[in-house]
């Protein structure tokens, strides 16, 4: 029992380690595949981000050039014809060059730093007249716009007429000038609206469905190695994280874009939490599975065992053969039997080295040869569905070998000790010999004799055939007749009784006879082959003196041929049928005829009884139902039994009643062409 257990515990450790086994490797898939799908989502993030930022910083740089594009008309119409720019002049220059998608908010032409035109009036009328050298901070951004061969960007600050913005200022140059100190003739400024420009930012993207947040710095460089950032739009710490950061050029300097995913970049992937779904799924029905597996190996394990314990438990050897016909389970009794070592057996030795190996060790006791053919005929035999084998071994033991082939080729061997068996079984047939010799003799002795008594009765149970009778009453009176008459009455009415009781002892040793052939002779359905004289003669004349006894003509007449049957088969058979018609005939013939007709051998049973065909219980019966019954009484007490029907051996019987004749049983054999018929035993006459 513990040893169950502890094979049960054992088999359900290693199912559950091969089950963690294969979790951590399929957890390290998903892992690795996380791995891939983040690092992936990642990379396609940071393309788009960097998408996003490029888009942003084509658009500034297309407001800060159209503004730059602005200033530089405005500038050169001024160059042409100073004298002449006026405030329409102005406005028509903007009003061309400007789009309703734009950001400027105001234009402002300050010829000396001082605003003398606007652009739209109606909106900055309050601007004319600023002195920039009055404005203090905006001074100073002036005046290095005034002086600056190059545009000029400030911003963002809060404007004059509300609001954040950004204000790009450029210088306007007089080339014609004949004093190079007064060919700076004033400057032009051009104000962008801040919340427009950013938006403007958004709505210019390829892409504006991409989620993202984003923020602007300006880079401030003095060439000391010391870099300082002013911010200008959005929250400034996504440039500490890791966000994709694009540089700008603009005028009088550089900013940066940063951009990134608006929750920051992911710690997961998009399909994490489908992993884990799967690796749960996976997780489970991997734990379930192998559950189910190290259940159903336990109750193989446990099967095992108890097989193996019902095998030592069992007094019949047990073997089991693969395909290959190499021994690969066997119980202790089959290794006793057959001298097995557990180091041989653990060798999966085939059968033909088995055999090889009890020839050298002198385990047959037979005086067959134990030669090559001797041994691949045993071989031979094993390939058959099933055998069964009696062996002799040293010490008279006997051992009876059952195998049997299943489908996939393998073999199964039982062996068990018959060596009692076989010796109550030769006790057995010295007896039943002895016995059947017995019966036959005895049989013999009563049956001739009553034949004998019957057939003479036969005269006294007619005795006014007798010529001493039919003399008396031609010599006898009209008186005496009435007493001879009374005489042969009661004579007749004596010899009847004596007849039944006859007839009903010739029943009782029929039965006898009957029983010892049965008990002799087996009906096997293996065919012989004989010449018909040899077995049909002898049983024909068993019945002979019967006839003779009823004042019956008997005849056999044979035309010697060559028969292939069962000799118990056709014994039982012609049997039943003689006696059948001997019985149901009270005068006239019964007649036995053989004679070939093509490729078979007609038996006939002619007689000119009644027309009545009795069964085994003396039932009245039809042709097909005495056949029937002919069929059962020829296989022996069981109708049942798996023996073959004598139509497997190409036999049959027919039965046909003619009123005016009589009846024809004709028995239907197998005819052969043989050199050496086999020797039939013949049957005493009785």
């Amino acid at each position: 029992m513990m040893g169950m257990k502890n094979s049960v515990r054992a088999v359900k450790k290693a199912s559950f380690l091969q089950a963690a086994i294969l979790l951590i490797g399929f957890g390290g898939i998903i892992y690795a595949n996380e791995v891939y799908n983040l690092q992936t989502e990642k990379a396609e993030l940071r393309s788009e981000m960097n998408e996003v930022a490029d888009d942003m910083r084509r658009e500034i740089e297309s407001q800060f050039g159209k503004a730059v594009l602005l200033s530089e008309a405005i500038g050169a119409a001024i160059e042409i014809e100073p004298e002449t720019f006026s405030q329409g002049r102005l406005s028509k220059i903007a009003e061309k060059l400007s789009d309703e998608g734009t950001s400027i908010l105001n234009i402002a032409v300050a010829p000396d730093l001082v605003v003398e035109y606007v652009y739209p009036v109606e909106k900055n009328a309050s601007v004319i007249g600023l002195n920039y050298r009055e404005t203090g901070a905006q001074f100073a951004a002036a005046l290095q716009a005034f002086m600056s061969d190059e545009p000029v960007l400030a911003g963002p600050l809060e404007l004059i007429q509300g609001g954040t913005g950004f204000i790009l200022r450029n210088s306007i140059e007089m080339p014609q000038a004949a004093d190079a100190s007064q060919s700076n003739w004033g400057i032009t400024s051009i104000v962008l609206d801040k919340d427009k420009f950013v938006q403007t930012l958004h709505g210019g993207r390829v892409d504006a469905s991409v989620p993202h947040i984003m923020a602007i710095r300006r880079v401030n460089d003095d060439g000391s190695n010391r870099v300082t950032y002013d911010p200008i739009e959005g929250d400034q710490a996504i440039f500490d994280k890791d966000a994709v950061v694009v540089d700008v050029p603009v005028p009088s300097g550089m900013w940066q874009i940063a951009a990134q995913p608006p929750t920051g970049w992911p710690l997961v992937s998009q399909k994490f939490f489908r992993n884990v779904l799967y690796f749960g799924i996976a997780f489970g029905s991997i734990v379930a599975v192998f559950y189910l597996i190290a259940k159903l190996r336990s109750g193989r394990k446990v099967a095992e065992v108890r097989m193996r314990n019902a095998l030592e438990a069992c007094d019949q050897g047990f073997a089991l053969y693969d395909p290959q016909d190499r021994l690969i389970l066997c119980n202790s009794r089959y290794m006793s039997d057959n001298n097995l070592s557990a180091a041989l057996l653990a060798k999966k030795p085939t059968f033909e080295e088995l055999i090889r190996i009890a020839i050298s060790e002198n385990r047959f006791t037979d005086d067959a040869d134990k030669d090559e053919a001797w041994i691949q005929e045993r071989v031979r035999m094993r390939q058959q569905p099933t055998a069964e084998q009696h062996a002799r071994y040293p010490g008279g033991r006997w051992l009876k070998v059952n195998t049997k082939r299943l489908d996939d080729g393998s073999l199964i061997v039982f062996t068990m000790d018959v060596t009692e068996i076989i010796k109550a079984k030769e006790a057995a047939e010295v007896s039943e010999i002895a016995k059947t010799r017995f019966m036959d003799a005895v049989s013999h002795e009563l049956k001739t004799p009553l034949s004998i008594l019957l057939g003479y009765n036969a005269f006294l149970e007619n005795p006014t055939h007798l010529k001493s009778v039919v003399a008396l009453r031609e010599q006898a009176l009209a008186d005496e007749l009435q007493h001879v008459s009374a005489v042969t009455e009661e004579v007749q009415s004596h010899a009847q009784r004596i007849s039944a009781a006859g007839e009903h002892l010739h029943t009782l040793i029929d039965k006898l006879l009957e029983f010892t052939q049965k008990s002799k002779d087996v009906f096997t359905g293996q065919g012989k082959d004989f010449r018909a004289g040899q077995l049909v003669g002898p049983i024909a004349e068993r019945f002979r003196s019967e006839a003779s006894g009823k004042g019956l003509e008997f005849s056999v007449v044979i035309e010697e041929t060559n028969i292939h049957a069962d000799p118990v088969y056709v014994d039982r058979a012609l049997s039943r049928m003689i006696d059948n018609a001997i019985r149901s005939t009270e005068r006239g013939s019964v007649k036995i005829s053989v004679h070939p007709e093509g490729d078979e051998v007609i038996i006939n049973v002619r007689d000119t009884g009644a027309q009545v065909l009795t069964l085994m219980d003396g039932a009245q019966s039809n042709a097909e139902s005495f056949q029937s019954d002919l069929v059962n009484f020829i296989k022996g007490d069981d109708p049942d039994s798996d023996l073959p029907n004598p139509e497997s051996m190409g036999a049959r019987i027919t039965a046909e009643i003619d009123r005016d004749i009589g009846k024809l049983v004709t028995l239907v054999l197998s005819r052969v062409e043989v050199q050496n018929p086999a020797p039939i035993e013949e049957r005493k006459v009785a």
